[in-house]
């Protein structure tokens, strides 16, 4: 938590930064998108992309695990993959290096022709 905390303040925290993010957070519903009626499940079906939603593992309090798999399993062709981490939002930074390379292994898995050996 010292090591997160001192990594955050060398790089310049701004509380302005943040307080937008939790602003945007709140009004982010893509069920308000013109033609659902806020509807969010049928807004998430209507994705036609295939979709990667990496997850911060179980301890991701801002992006809970459960509302990935939810929102998963309404996208026609999305794959949910949690992080194994206990690192929680934070797994997304390069503070662990095994996270990075989990995440940057499946991502390739996940694209065409993508492939985690031989890269």
């Amino acid at each position: 938590m010292q090591a997160q905390e001192e990594a955050v303040l060398k790089a310049g925290f701004d509380a302005n930064d943040w307080i937008a993010q939790t602003w945007a957070y709140d009004r982010h519903d893509i069920g308000q998108t013109a033609g659902f009626g806020g509807d969010v499940r049928k807004a998430l079906a209507a994705i036609k992309a295939r979709t990667l939603i990496l997850t911060g593992g179980n301890l991701d309090l801002y992006n809970p695990v459960e509302e990935a798999r939810e929102a998963g399993a309404f996208i026609p062709q999305a794959s949910v993959v949690a992080v194994p981490s206990e690192q929680g939002h934070t797994t997304a930074t390069a503070t662990k290096a095994a996270d990075v390379e989990f995440m940057n292994r499946t991502i390739r898995d996940f694209l065409p022709g993508g492939t985690s050996t031989g890269r």
